[in-house]
């Protein structure tokens, strides 16, 4: 009787030892990046949530317009403001890590990584993309959901911001 507390006290030490951490996902869709590179989407939703303060906004809602154009190893979010009958155009870039041929994660600023979490992309060239992660700065978990449909031509401003041939 001894013999099987001291076996079976063993094997919950040894259990309880083991990492319960969630192994890293890669996310499997071959043909993405030769299907995304140098191509600009029209943004239908940029839904971003903070899982702590619980604040959340829709960027594409911010502005007329919002398009993603990828180029390589970046991302260009170029953002249309409409006031009083003139347009300003904003712009930024972002780093993509692609491996095994899809979007893993963006480097959202210089200090945040959101990892993707989930991506689904149909025929018709509409993409959704849920990112997340650990803000760097304040530590606050957050999600971004990304709803956007490839065009087929770029938007003059969308150039502009990529640096991408007209």
């Amino acid at each position: 009787m001894k013999a099987t507390i001291k076996i079976l006290f063993a094997a919950l030490l040894a259990f309880s030892f083991q990492s319960c951490t969630e192994e890293a996902h890669v996310i499997a869709d071959q043909g993405l990046f030769e299907f995304v590179d140098e191509t600009s989407f029209e943004v239908n939703s940029y839904e971003f949530y903070d899982h702590e303060t619980l604040g959340n906004y829709d960027l594409a809602d911010m502005y007329e317009h919002l398009y993603i154009t990828f180029v390589d190893d970046q991302v260009f979010v170029t953002k249309i403001e409409l006031r009083d009958g003139s347009e300003t155009v904003y712009g930024e870039a972002m780093a993509t890590n692609f491996t095994a041929g899809t979007l893993q994660g963006i480097w959202v600023d210089q200090y945040t990584y959101m990892e993707v979490a989930s991506l689904d992309r149909t025929s018709e060239g509409r993409v959704v993309i849920e990112l997340e992660g650990q803000h760097e700065e304040h530590k606050q978990f957050q999600t971004i959901f990304i709803v956007m449909q490839a065009l087929d031509a770029h938007p003059v401003a969308a150039l502009q911001i990529s640096g991408l041939p007209g």
